[in-house]
């Protein structure tokens, strides 16, 4: 009898391993230099921001995403106001560069300040932004989820190192980041996110016309009574 019986079973296949998760975002990783998480962290949401969004945490800890915002948009708030320093008497006063007939004396304290309304504006916008989710059925994962996709939005500001045109496009990538921001982290489409961001601008511009069409009525209408 042959010392090979019973027969060895057949060898088994090993389980199918599931693929790593990957890293959360540079900034909220453990152990790395704040430095060197800032900068790969606005390197990555600006150039792969779905991948960047895909990484970020939905819940935890919200202080290191409001620190990110805060330097980020602190950064753009410094620059704007050196550039709008530098080439006053230069553009127009009127119009997109209107904030030139600012007294420079003034403009130090807006940088100064940028902090406090950059973390008030952050959670206002936030809030009525979560609103419109719920709205339309898009606030699938809780409001910290929206805070954190606006936090992360802010590093378009860094583009507010180029003079001129650079509060123009860190406005609109800011824009994009934010769409992008939370259709990843809602899990919802990016024309429900964008209809989420743009409807309060909708609104608060249909109630500015309406305001001013009324104002008008009523002016024209004293003016044609002779009250003037």
């Amino acid at each position: 009898m042959s010392s090979d019986w019973p027969p060895p079973p057949p060898p088994t296949e090993p389980p199918h391993a599931e693929p790593p998760a990957p890293p959360v975002i540079p900034w909220e990783q453990r152990g790395v230099p704040w430095t060197t998480g800032l900068v790969e962290t606005v390197k990555l949401l600006l150039t792969r921001p779905r991948e960047a969004y895909e990484r970020m945490p939905i819940g935890g800890d919200l202080l290191k995403p409001f620190l990110f915002a805060i330097l980020l948009g602190w950064i753009g708030a410094i620059f704007q106001t050196i550039w709008t320093i530098a080439f006053k008497g230069m553009m127009p006063s009127s119009g997109m560069y209107g904030g030139y007939a600012m007294p420079p004396i003034f403009l130090p304290f807006t940088a100064l300040f940028a902090p406090i309304v950059i973390a008030c504006v952050l959670v206002a916008v936030s809030a009525i932004v979560h609103l419109m989710l719920m709205i339309v059925g898009g606030a699938r994962s809780g409001f910290q989820a929206t805070l954190r996709a606006l936090c992360y939005a802010q590093a378009a500001q860094v583009i507010q190192l180029l003079p001129l045109c650079g509060g123009l496009i860190a406005a609109i990538g800011s824009l994009l980041l934010t769409i992008q921001g939370l259709a990843t982290a809602h899990r919802i489409s990016h024309s429900k996110a964008a209809f989420a961001v743009l409807l309060p601008v909708v609104l608060c511009c249909g109630c500015g016309i309406v305001l001013a069409v009324t104002m008008g009525a009523a002016l024209l209408h004293h003016l044609g009574q002779g009250n003037f």
